[in-house]
Order: C-alpha cells, then sequence, then structure tokens
C-alpha cells in the first residue's frame, strides 16, 4: 500500500519548490526566504514522519521519569496532585493511544510538575531547591533529544556531539507495541 502521506508532503514540497518558489518576484526575498523555510520544513517532517510516535513515547517516558524524581524528593501530600497526574495517564502509551493522547499525557504531567514547582516556591527547607535540581537534571535528556532532533532545521547552532536522535528512541519496543 501507498504511503500517502508520504506521497502528498512529497508533492506538496515538490510543488512549492518548481512552481511557487520561482513565481516568487525577485524584488521580495523575504517572501523566498520563508517559504524557502517552510519547504525546509516539511522536508524535515516528511523524513520524521514514520518516527513521531516513538518520539511521543519517548517524550512521555521523560516526563513520567521527571515526575518521579520530583515524588522521591516531596511528602505526599506535597506530591498528591503530581502522583494524581501521573496514574492518570498510566495506561497511556505507543500501540494503545493516539498521538493527541501521548502529548496531553505528556502535558499534564509537565504541568503537575510545574505546579508542584510553584507550590514550593516559599518553602525555605531546601525542598524546593531539591526538586528544582530533579527537575533540572532529569531535563538534561529530553534536551538533547530535541536538540538532537531538530538538528536538520539548524535551530541549534552548536550541536557539538550530540548523539543522533535514533539513541533516544526505542522503535522497535514502539513497532511490536503496535502489532500487540
Amino acid at each position: 500500500m501507498a504511503n500517502h502521506m508520504d506521497n502528498g508532503l512529497g508533492s506538496v514540497i515538490k510543488s512549492l519548490s518548481d512552481v511557487v518558489m520561482p513565481a516568487i518576484d525577485p524584488a521580495d526575498p523575504i517572501a523566498k526566504e520563508q517559504l524557502g523555510l517552510a519547504i525546509e520544513f516539511l522536508a524535515f517532517l516528511r523524513e520524521r514522519l514514520d518516527l513521531v510516535m516513538p518520539q511521543l513515547e519517548y517524550e512521555l517516558d521523560q516526563n513520567r521519569a521527571l515526575a518521579h524524581a520530583a515524588l522521591d524528593i516531596v511528602d505526599a501530600p506535597r506530591g498528591q496532585a503530581l502522583a494524581k497526574a501521573v496514574s492518570a495517564v498510566r495506561d497511556v502509551h505507543c500501540g494503545k493511544s493516539s498521538a493527541d493522547d501521548l502529548r496531553q499525557a505528556s502535558r499534564a504531567i509537565a504541568e503537575a510538575v510545574d505546579e508542584l514547582v510553584r507550590q514550593l516556591a516559599s518553602d525555605k527547607s531546601g525542598l524546593r531547591a531539591r526538586v528544582e535540581r530533579a527537575v533540572i537534571e532529569r531535563s538534561a535528556e529530553l534536551l538533547a533529544f530535541e536538540r538532537s532532533w531538530y538538528e536538520p532545521l539548524a535551530v541549534d547552532v552548536d550541536m557539538g556531539a550530540l548523539p543522533h536522535y535514533s539513541t533516544y528512541l526505542n522503535v522497535a519496543a514502539y513497532n511490536q507495541g503496535m502489532r500487540s
């Protein structure tokens, strides 16, 4: 069966590149630049299309790990809302959930972590600092992944020695989950 998403994106990219780009008024370099950026992003999306679900699963796993790191630090009453958010999305995972479900689950956990940090704003015991440190430490891998994921768009001018984005994704597990 043909991959209609891939074919459709390829057709749009070709049309924009071969028909629209040459028709842009040479006196309008900003329009040409913006169309070039749009074409570049569509090509990026086309390249990553089959990896979107593993990417979303990875991000959800990272947010869950971040939440558990924070929950390991705070007492049960302070962590109640965060624990509830994590529990509410326990059954959300690839192969059984939509992309939107994965995004919403990640967002719910991230918002609950943010809320916990805000609640600790007036804490003088050092608890807030410990939670913030855990959030920063747990966020480092996700940030490295995101920098690697968006590398083709040259968003990050200093890629350094970041691993390839595929080293973060468990594509095989995702594919296995889809067959289950």
